[in-house]
């Protein structure tokens, strides 16, 4: 979607409206893919193994990056922070990345049982998680 209004009322909003809506076209798409059965599959069969070969390639070099990604089986990397075994605060990193890399990442404080100490991380295509893990390194998460 898109917004006009008066700053301070977008600003106001921002810090609570959910910042990945699904548009009216995303939802009109999913209709369609799933009237067609035999699309669908084939569509199935492709997201799998996209998320399969990205996920791992990804969850590898943030490992190697001192972060710690859960298994995932979708399209995101719910990740944590920990430095020496300990727990570490992830938000002074999500808003450099968001601020200075134009990157952004989830939030999980709202999340029941995580914190400041989580991040979830969308899945892209190999260009764009190459900028990701970029900009991590420029924030002092050195990886491969």
């Amino acid at each position: 979607g898109y917004a006009l209004a008066d700053p301070l009322r977008l600003a106001r909003w921002a810090t609570w409206r959910d910042p990945w809506p699904v548009n009216a076209l995303a939802a009109l798409a999913g209709e369609v893919l799933l009237a067609d059965r035999a699309a669908l599959e084939r569509w199935l069969a492709r997201v799998q193994g996209w998320v399969a070969d990205e996920g791992t390639w990804l969850a590898e070099r943030l490992a190697a990056a001192g972060l710690v990604p859960l298994p995932s089986s979708t399209n995101f990397l719910l990740v944590r922070g920990e430095r020496a075994g300990q727990p570490l605060t992830l938000e002074p990193l999500r808003l450099a990345l968001q601020e200075r890399h134009r990157i952004l990442v989830r939030d999980c404080r709202s999340f029941e049982g995580l914190g400041e100490t989580w991040l979830r991380f969308a899945l892209l295509d190999r260009a764009g998680n190459r900028r990701l893990l970029t900009a991590l390194r420029r924030e002092g998460f050195p990886g491969p």
